[in-house]
């Protein structure tokens, strides 16, 4: 999977090296930090003891990797996982909050998988061993449990059916055909930054790339441990508010571990979360306790939640700031990315004020080009402009072309008989 991500570029040997070390050192980071996690008590000092892990993670990728060796894609990935998701996922439990304290009595594997993979467990996820009756148990366990912890750092999140390998086959393999179509549409479309253009890039390129990834993601979790991952995407090309694109449908990894390091601590007016949950794979629950953690705040504030709301959307700007000077060779960041996601915070409150006071709601097929044209307003002025000034954009379209993707010959084939007059094959001899 790495050689295919990173296309062949420089020397695969020197390239499998760098990754080991990258891995290996996370591997290991993730050990310490689950020993200090038992040995010292909740407070300033196990947070500290976490940081010098967390730097590794951002530094160790950002420093072997080069984009422009190794590729755009894979560096970006590498860069993201380690030092985004996975280092907030340790700072969340450093805290006793998030995944990875709702998973701290599993086996270690599974908890290490938990912790490196771009991955966000299904609270209701009970083992494939597990007898119709011990589920049974844990469920209403779990359903109690989620009802009483009304302070609780996060929800189950959405739940879906288990898909079948077939559907499951049809989503991936339907995911490649949009990046192929994607890379095959955009050296033909009108030159120049323009709407099309964005939304193809959004949804054929990073929506469909990083949909893949968590497809693979959670197939090898479900079929290496019997885990039920919680969906990563959810169609965001149908979503009707901000608030549906941002808490249910786009990249909902991050926005678990934004919800639990940054909008919990800030909504329950305490840093320290005292998650309590069964063990992912069925393992026995964490109590957490009111005399060590403190009360979560029964009713929060409007300005509470309007300020937890708008650092998660800072903190996740400041994130893809840091990671598109990791992938472009930048020393110093535009904060146009910054200033994109921070707008969103003003955006949502302001949806949800217009509907408590008017009690409308729009139908979806009016809502969704309502939001995707916000959408893209924001992005045309703050998103895609340093990716064109850096040629990200292109970068990435040149890193797929070279892949071997699934679909590609026989999308050239398609789109020549449907005579879309695009010169798909060059010029004729």
């Amino acid at each position: 999977m790495a050689q295919w991500l990173s296309l062949g570029i420089g020397n695969d040997m020197d390239l499998q090296g760098k990754l080991t070390t990258i891995f290996a050192a996370a591997g290991a980071g993730l050990v310490f930090s689950r020993a200090v996690h038992a040995a010292v008590a909740p407070g300033p000092l196990r947070f500290l003891l976490f940081l010098p892990v967390v730097v590794v993670n951002c530094v160790l990728p950002a420093t072997l990797l080069d984009p422009f060796e190794e590729g755009v894609i894979l560096t970006g990935l590498v860069c993201a996982n380690f030092g985004w998701w996975c280092n907030f996922k340790l700072l969340a439990y450093s805290l006793d909050r998030g995944q990875l304290m709702r998973a701290q009595n599993s086996p270690l594997l599974v908890w290490l998988m938990v912790a490196a993979m771009p991955m966000r467990i299904d609270e209701n996820n009970q083992p494939a061993s597990a007898s119709p009756s011990e589920a049974a148990a844990a469920k209403e366990g779990s359903d109690y449990k989620k009802k009483k912890r009304s302070g609780s750092s996060v929800g189950p999140g959405p739940r879906v059916k288990e898909p079948s390998r077939r559907a499951w086959w049809t989503r991936f393999l339907g995911k490649l055909l949009m990046i192929s179509a994607a890379v095959l549409l955009e050296p033909h479309l009108p030159p120049g930054p323009n709407d099309l253009r964005h939304l193809i890039f959004a949804f054929g390129i990073i929506y469909a790339v990083l949909g893949c990834i968590f497809d693979v993601t959670a197939a090898f979790a479900a079929r290496a441990f019997g885990l039920t991952l919680a969906p990563h995407f959810d169609k965001p090309f149908l979503s009707t508010s901000a608030t549906d694109i941002w808490a249910r449908r786009w990249n909902l990894v991050v926005g678990t571990n934004l919800r639990d390091l940054v909008y919990a601590p800030i909504v329950e007016g305490r840093w320290l979360g005292g998650d309590a949950g069964a063990g992912v794979g069925g393992g026995p629950t964490v109590k957490a306790s009111t005399a060590v953690y403190g009360d979560p705040i029964a009713r929060p504030s409007a300005a509470r939640r309007l300020t937890a709301t708008t650092a998660c959307f800072l903190a996740s700007g400041l994130m893809h700031e840091v990671l598109i000077c990791w992938v472009t060779g930048r020393t110093a960041p535009t904060w146009e990315w910054t200033a994109y996601f921070t707008l969103q915070a003003p955006l949502v409150v302001f949806e949800r004020w217009v509907t408590r006071q008017t009690r409308v709601r729009l139908p979806a097929v009016v809502m969704i080009p309502v939001t995707m044209g916000v959408q893209l307003v924001l992005a045309r002025a703050f998103f895609f402009p340093p990716m064109v000034r850096t040629k990200l954009d292109e970068r990435v379209l040149e890193d797929l072309s070279k892949m071997r993707l699934p679909g590609m010959e026989l999308l050239k084939v398609n789109l020549g008989l449907l005579n879309l007059g695009l010169p798909i094959f060059g010029s004729p001899a």
